[in-house]
Parts: C-alpha cells; structure tokens; sequence
C-alpha cells in the first residue's frame, strides 16, 4: 500500500468503475483554474502511450520529485512495470486496440490536481487510466483499472 501512496494514485476508483461500467467520462468536478483541458489530454496520452510501451524508465523520470522521492523511498521503473501488470496484464485483458473515450476532471484534496481519464479498449476487457498533473503539469499520479 505504501507503494501505492507513494506513487500518488490520485484517482478515485469509483471514477474508474463507473467508466468501466459504461457510464460516460461525463460529469466530473472540473480541473483547476488555470489548467488547459487539451494540454492535460496531451500530456497524459502520452504517459498513456510511454505505459503501453513499456517506457517505465521515462515514466519515473516524468514524475514530480516529491512523489518519486516519497517518504524516503524512491520510485523506480519496476514500480511503474509491477503497477502495469498487475492492472493492464495482457494475460488478462488482452493486448491494447485503441483509445476510446477521453475526459478531465479535477481533484482538490489532497491538493489541487487535473486529471486526464482514458478508457481503452482491449481484446479482452477494458482498462481505464487515470493520469494526474499539478497545476504547473508535473505528473502526480496513475491510477490504471479493467473491468
């Protein structure tokens, strides 16, 4: 669970569930003032994309400093790599067909954050990441789930 906190898993499950349960990515709090919906879409597909490309490394590297340097411990690319599998394992969901829907919503606690929603179709089932910036866009948090 530290783990987890430490990588600042900032998305709500429920958000999650509901996208995987058919429900829209409509209907969430808005992303904080200041915030440019297009560039936090951007910014998190690409996380997105370094993610299913086993980019682990460049991941860790995009993280704000204080999350990858939380409570003492340092997150590294197998922390990234154990996280993708154990929520995207193609043994489970298949391999990755394409994006299809995308959305933003906001978080204001801990602190204020953006977060770019993206449910991807799988062969198998359906994966939803959840990608959180700050306001300055420094990547928080990932959040992944499948149905």
């Amino acid at each position: 669970m530290k783990l987890k906190r430490m990588l600042g898993v900032v998305c709500a499950a429920a958000v999650l569930f509901g996208v995987l349960s058919g429900c829209s990515l409509t209907g969430t709090k808005p992303i904080p003032k200041g915030m440019d919906k297009d560039a936090l879409l951007t910014a998190g597909e690409e996380v997105v994309n370094l993610l299913l490309d086993g980019e682990h490394e460049a991941v860790v590297e995009l993280l704000r400093e204080d999350i990858r340097f939380a409570e003492g411990k340092e997150i590294k690319p197998e922390h990234i790599k154990e996280l993708v599998e154990t929520h995207a394992d193609p043994e489970e969901v298949g391999t990755f067909v394409k994006i299809e829907e995308t959305a933003v919503m906001g978080e204001t606690k801990p602190e204020a954050l953006g977060i770019a929603l993206f449910k991807c179709e799988y062969t198998e089932k359906e994966v939803a990441f959840g990608i959180a910036y700050d306001p300055e866009m420094n990547l928080t948090g990932i959040s992944i789930a499948h149905s």
